[in-house]
């Protein structure tokens, strides 16, 4: 996400270490859809442990999002919850633009440094 370039993402994506390329490389064209995936899965995985150390089920992940932002309205860059949720319901219908991806994955980074805060209190 803090890459300066495309083409440096795109080793970054690569490597081994990001887990993202199994076995085939990424290609550039398709960089962007295969952050975006791992950026939902890894905000559906927030959602569902923050809201289980509230003690609230997690069933479907639409009520979950609005459960998550009943909850924490109030944290700085929440509104990517709305945004990755929107494009996961409308994947085939959206495009997927490598700066909009950029942004929600450092705007998720700062949901997750403020939910590490619940865990380690």
């Amino acid at each position: 996400m803090n890459a300066d370039t495309m083409e440096a993402a795109l080793d970054a994506i690569n490597c081994k270490e990001a887990r993202l390329a199994l076995g085939q490389p990424i290609p550039r064209e398709e960089m962007a859809d295969v952050l975006t995936f791992a950026l939902c899965e890894s905000m559906f995985a927030l959602v569902r442990d923050v809201l289980n150390c509230n003690g609230i089920h997690v069933n479907s992940k639409g009520e979950s999002i609005l459960n998550f932002l009943r909850l924490y309205d109030n944290w700085r860059d929440v509104d990517v919850t709305t945004d990755l949720f929107a494009q996961w319901n409308a994947w085939d219908e959206r495009e997927i633009v490598w700066e909009t991806v950029r942004l929600w994955g450092r705007k998720l980074l700062s949901v997750y440094a403020q939910a590490d805060n619940l865990f380690s209190a």
